[in-house]
């Protein structure tokens, strides 16, 4: 295993979703928080999933 290499505290900052390119359904959660040695942080995950026709 791999040691730590620090601390960190995250709190989920909001969501948005849109529709990409391909048509699929695109999900950004972002974050903020504190991490030791860097101070103020930001991060985002995104995914997408395929949407499926209306009906």
């Amino acid at each position: 295993m791999s040691e730590a290499i620090g601390e960190f505290s995250l709190k989920h900052a909001g969501s948005t979703y849109a529709k990409n390119k391909d048509g699929e359904l695109a999900n950004y959660a972002n974050f903020s928080g504190t991490a030791d040695g860097y101070g103020q942080v930001f991060g985002t995950l995104g995914s997408a999933l395929p949407c499926p026709a209306p009906g």
